[in-house]
C-alpha cells in the first residue's frame, strides 16, 4: 500500500523517457508505431535507406540459466538483421561484450536450418544514455571486423554502432537524424524539453511518448518503474563513484611497491567489482530478476544467486 501510495504522489510527467526501460519499449516496440522504428533506424543507420522492416522474436535462449532479451529486433526488406538496445546504466565494457553476444545470436540465426554460410548483414544499434567511450568526442561510434595493421575492412558481415546520446551537439541544425536523437535522449525530461523540440517531423515521437495518452494501468506502471529505476540509476551512481575512489586510493599505495601505474589500474579494477557486488544487491532488494541484474553488472547468475 505504501508503495502505491508513493506512486500516486509522483507528479504526472508530460512525455515518457523514451530512454527508460519502460518508455522505449512503450514508443518503440508497441504495434503501430511501425514508422517511428523507421525513423529510428534510419537516424543511425547511414549506408541504406529502411523502408520496410518485420518484428523478429525478442527472445534468445541459450542454456537453462541464460535467456538473452532484446529490446528491438527485426529484418528489414533487404534481408539486413537490426538489434537495439537502450541503455540507462551499466559497466561499460560489459555492454560492448553484450553487443558481440547479440550480433552473434542474429548471424546464427540464419544458419537455420541448414549452414549455407548465406547471412545477411547485422546490425546492431546501442542506444546509450551515458558514455561508454570517454576518450571519444564524437557522439557515434562504428565497430566492424578490420585488420589490425592497415584497418582494411575484412567482412561487411556485421556493424555495431554506438550512439552516446550525451555527446550530441545541442545547437539546432537541419539534420533530422541528430535532432531526431536529440529528441529521445530529452524528451521527458521536463515541460521545457518540449521548447526545444517544435519541428513538425518530430510530432510522431512526441504523440508516442506523450504521457496522457496512456491508460491508467500503463501510467502508474510507468511511474513504479520510474521510480524503480531512478533509485538504482542515483545508487549506481554513488557506489561505482565510491568504490573506484576507494579502489585507486588502495591501488596507489600498492602501486609504491608494484609501479604506479599498474597498482592504479589493479586498484580501479578492484574497486568496480566491488561496487559491482554492491549494486546486484540493491538490485535483488527491489526484486530484479537474476537475468536483469546480471545484464546490468556482468555478473554471473550464480554469482548473483550467492549473494
Amino acid at each position: 500500500m505504501k508503495e502505491l501510495d508513493l506512486v500516486k504522489g509522483i507528479k504526472d510527467p508530460t512525455y515518457v523517457k523514451p530512454t527508460s526501460d519502460f518508455g522505449f519499449h512503450w514508443v518503440f516496440c508497441r504495434d503501430g508505431n511501425e514508422e517511428l522504428v523507421l525513423q529510428l533506424l534510419n537516424a543511425c543507420i547511414d549506408d541504406k535507406e529502411i523502408v520496410r522492416f518485420t518484428r523478429l522474436n525478442t527472445e534468445h535462449t541459450v542454456n537453462a540459466d541464460t535467456v538473452f532479451r532484446f529490446d528491438l529486433y527485426c529484418e528489414c526488406s533487404d534481408g539486413s538483421r537490426v538489434i537495439v538496445e537502450c541503455q540507462n546504466w551499466t559497466k561499460r565494457e560489459n555492454f560492448v561484450k553484450r553487443a558481440l553476444v547479440y550480433s552473434a545470436l542474429a548471424i546464427t540465426d540464419q544458419l537455420k536450418p541448414k549452414l549455407d554460410y548465406n547471412i545477411q548483414k547485422v546490425y546492431f544499434i546501442g542506444l546509450l544514455n551515458y558514455n561508454q567511450f570517454p576518450g571519444r568526442e564524437q557522439a557515434i561510434t562504428k565497430v566492424g571486423l578490420y585488420t589490425e595493421d592497415d584497418h582494411k575492412l575484412v567482412n561487411d558481415g556485421y556493424l555495431q554502432i554506438f550512439v552516446e546520446l550525451r555527446k550530441l551537439p545541442d545547437e539546432t541544425d537541419d539534420n533530422f537524424s541528430t535532432l531526431f536523437l536529440r529528441a529521445i535522449r530529452d524528451l521527458g525530461k521536463g515541460e521545457n524539453a518540449e521548447k526545444h523540440y517544435t519541428d513538425e517531423r518530430l510530432d510522431r515521437l512526441k504523440r508516442a511518448a506523450r504521457f496522457s495518452t496512456m491508460p491508467g494501468s500503463e501510467q502508474e506502471e510507468y511511474k513504479k518503474n520510474m521510480s524503480t529505476e531512478d533509485d538504482i540509476r542515483q545508487y549506481w551512481e554513488e557506489q561505482v563513484s565510491d568504490a573506484r575512489i576507494e579502489g585507486l586510493a588502495e591501488g596507489e599505495a600498492r602501486g609504491r611497491a608494484e609501479g604506479k601505474a599498474e597498482g592504479l589500474a589493479e586498484g580501479e579494477a578492484r574497486g568496480e567489482a566491488k561496487a559491482q557486488m554492491k549494486i546486484a544487491r540493491k538490485m535483488k532488494a527491489l526484486s530484479l530478476s537474476d537475468e536483469q541484474i546480471a545484464a546490468a553488472t556482468g555478473l554471473s547468475i550464480d554469482e548473483i544467486r550467492g549473494l
